[in-house]
């Protein structure tokens, strides 16, 4: 074999692993981006079943948080005659304006007596007032008037929050109402007094 042929057998050798080389090359960059699209759906299929699990395992009590004097106002709506809750809590609305007695009826303040007993006042005078205690387990309810302090009742805590967890806006609109009335007492009192001497109270 001549020295000519020698080169050229080389050179075409050369080229043809060139040419493999190339093709190698073509083939596994090909592979990589069919590849992509599969490995970035799994990973978003992953995170999203992980996002599900952990909303299907969020707590129940997370769903529905109230304080002790939404608690104590839930329980002031249920000692009421109506049927229904929405009803009780419609009546107990009421008894914040002056649709009833002011002196006798209107709710007119909630006075924190611990972090977990609140008093309801009824009336201007201050004759009437209603306390409730929130426990661990129940929630304790009595009555102050001039006889004194006697216990009226208790009812179950969890079962009261239970019937009233999707009522939070009402009792909070109850809570708003009453405060209102204990900030404007004097002028609720001064309407009392134009009404009386005015003949509008007879």
């Amino acid at each position: 074999m001549t020295k000519n042929n020698k080169i050229i057998i080389w050179a075409l050798s050369l080229i043809a692993v060139l040419l493999c080389a190339i093709l190698f090359f073509m083939l596994g960059t090909q592979s990589s981006r069919h590849s992509l699209p599969y490995s970035a759906k799994k990973t978003s299929k992953t995170v999203n079943q992980g996002a599900l699990t952990q909303s299907s395992t969020k707590p129940q009590s997370d769903q529905a948080k109230f304080t002790n004097e939404e608690i104590a106002t839930m329980a002031l709506a249920d000692l009421g005659q109506a049927g229904t809750i929405d009803q009780k809590l419609a009546d107990v609305l009421t008894e914040t304006t002056d649709q009833v007695d002011p002196r006798q009826e209107m709710l007119m303040q909630i006075k924190p007596l611990s972090d977990n007993s609140f008093q309801f006042q009824e009336g201007t005078a201050g004759s009437t007032r209603l306390i409730i205690t929130i426990n661990c387990d129940t929630v304790d309810h009595k009555i102050s008037d001039m006889l004194g302090e006697h216990s009226e009742g208790s009812m179950n805590k969890a079962d009261l929050v239970s019937r009233y967890r999707d009522k939070q806006a009402q009792v909070d609109a109850i809570i708003q109402k009453i405060n209102y009335n204990d900030q404007h007492t004097t002028e609720i009192n001064q309407k009392l007094m134009e009404d009386v001497v005015s003949g509008k109270d007879d």
